[in-house]
């Protein structure tokens, strides 16, 4: 069952958002935006090998954000140096 708000008939309401909602949203995603070991792979012309054993290390080190996304890695700058 939903947890959307009804109308004493039983109707649900239809939700509302602001734009600013939707901006908030899209700054939200970017903060949780991450980046492929094949996109780095790509950009320096290394093996997929070579990429992700690096990104892990700086993942080890802090110097980078790793979260595993299925199969794949995804990697970011920490928070303090995206602010």
């Amino acid at each position: 069952m939903d947890n959307m708000e009804r109308t004493e008939n039983g109707a649900r309401f239809a939700q509302e958002w602001s734009d600013e909602d939707f901006i908030n949203a899209v700054e939200e995603a970017l903060r949780k935006a991450t980046v492929s070991v094949n996109e780095v792979k790509d950009i320096l012309g290394c093996s997929s090998q070579t990429a992700k054993a690096r990104l892990l290390k700086l993942k080890e080190e802090g110097k980078l954000e790793g979260e595993l996304k299925g199969k794949a890695w995804g990697f970011r700058l920490p928070d303090q140096e995206r602010d």
